[in-house]
């Protein structure tokens, strides 16, 4: 049981690494902002005036797994300490560890795997977005913070996890 807070601007590849881990570990509710969105409009598309509600959305989703003391992961941007608060706050009002994974790729590699979206975000926003996040940290509340520079150390993550749950599995047959 604990919270998963993906960090990352658009594009780094913070949903990739969730459908990846989601299919590793289906015990881990995943709650999407773009996913909401999707519920709410039918698209991932950014709608004005829209972001309140699905916040709001998310952190109630992220509260109810969190309560029933199970694992959940949220899968937006994140990009400030302002945006991650809240969650680190329930984490800590439920008894639960919290994890920061920040996907910190060069911004012209970011840019690039934007390109090759089926939802390509405009150039300007993620050049801004890139310039304002500021990266996570344990003094913020974390349990642990994992930072990606490159899409290999993410992977690695996925393969350390997938062995330490296979070695805690043969703990618990014998």
């Amino acid at each position: 049981m604990g919270l998963i807070v993906l960090v990352g601007v658009a594009g780094s590849g913070k949903s990739t690494f969730t459908r990846r881990l989601a299919q590793m570990f289906p015990e881990i509710e995943v709650v999407s902002t773009d996913g909401i969105r999707r519920e709410i409009t039918g698209s991932e598309e950014h709608v004005p005036g829209l972001d309140g509600k699905v916040h709001v959305m998310a952190r109630q989703r992220v509260a109810a797994v969190l309560r029933s003391g199970g694992w959940a992961l949220i899968d937006a941007t994140n990009l400030v300490p302002q945006q991650r608060r809240p969650y680190l706050q329930m984490a800590s009002r439920y008894g639960h560890p919290s994890y920061a994974l920040a996907f910190d790729l060069p911004l012209e590699l970011v840019l690039a795997q934007n390109s090759s979206r089926q939802r390509v975000v405009p150039e300007a926003v993620i050049r801004e977005m890139y310039s304002q996040r500021i990266l996570p940290t344990v003094a913020e509340g974390f349990t642990g913070v994992f930072t990606f520079k490159c899409h290999s150390q993410s992977q690695a993550l996925l393969s350390r996890l997938v062995s330490l749950t296979q070695v805690a599995a043969g703990r618990s047959q014998t």
